[in-house]
């Protein structure tokens, strides 16, 4: 078994020396394929395309920027509207807001008590789906739910406490400590350690950087999370039901991105005195 040692804050991997790398990376990989086409019109078109690549790559996600932003201004406009309802005392919270339509604001009541409609009563019709989620089995909603409302389960395998089932959405093995995140700022991930959260968006990428492979709860093969880790060549696995409660901080875990597997090899090492 590998020796893994506790990894300081400090060992940790700039972004910017990490991007820097991975251009000089790319650049080498470009020179080498144009070393190896021997055809002049191909070589062209390799030039052209990797220079378009270069050029215009980083747009790929400049439509989920603006969706985001403009989803942040739509967030701050609601809370003030839902905070204005809380201080009337026609929600229990400004955050109820959102669990009412743009209906049943247009007829927001103007004061307690007013002949409109009880917005506390449509916060509570528009929410069916939680009395669904405490019916379920286990902490949260399940990974998938298809079209007619069914929701498929993992086949069963061979029982072993010791490894998880998945599916693996990005190719590779990779081992180390466990690091499981509730949110993304909540604690660094340090080289060699294998990242372990519920899911994953635009704002998780940097942590990938240093991560050894990634584990998510929820999401499929064409997520942001799994995207990102084709593209960084980081194993990948998705689909394991409460991964981050099962898997504990600092456990010596191994997973395979194509078998879409977890081991857990060893308990959390001991901290040093």
């Amino acid at each position: 078994m590998r020796n893994y040692a506790l990894l300081d804050a400090e060992t940790q991997e700039d972004p910017r020396q990490a991007c820097e790398r991975r251009r000089r990376e790319r650049r080498d990989a470009y020179r080498r394929l144009l070393d190896e086409t021997r055809n002049p019109l191909k070589a062209r078109l390799v030039k052209r395309l990797y220079r378009a690549a270069e050029l215009l790559g980083g747009l790929r996600e400049i439509h989920k920027y603006q969706l985001v932003r403009d989803g942040y201004q739509v967030r701050r406009r609601a809370l003030e509207t839902g905070r204005g309802l809380a201080a009337a005392g026609l929600l229990d919270a400004a955050e109820q807001v959102f669990d009412l339509t743009c209906d049943d604001l247009d007829h927001a009541p103007e004061a307690p008590g007013a002949p409109q409609a009880d917005l506390r009563a449509r916060a509570r019709a528009n929410t069916r789906y939680r009395r669904l989620v405490r019916r379920l089995p286990g902490a949260g909603f399940p990974v998938a739910v298809d079209s007619r409302g069914r929701i498929p389960r993992p086949a069963p395998r061979a029982p072993d406490a010791n490894v998880l089932a998945g599916e693996g959405v990005s190719p590779g093995l990779a081992s180390g400590p466990a690091k499981v995140l509730s949110h993304v700022g909540e604690k660094p991930v340090l080289p060699g350690e294998v990242l372990v959260a519920r899911a994953a968006d635009p704002g998780w990428t940097p942590l990938f950087v240093n991560a050894a492979g990634i584990v998510l709860e929820t999401g499929g093969s064409f997520q942001h999370g799994a995207l990102v880790a084709r593209e960084y060549g980081k194993p990948c696995l998705v689909g394991i039901e409460d991964a981050a409660r099962r898997i504990v901080d600092g456990q010596i875990v191994e997973i395979d991105g194509t078998a879409g597997t977890l081991t857990v090899v060893s308990a959390p090492a001991e901290p040093r005195a």
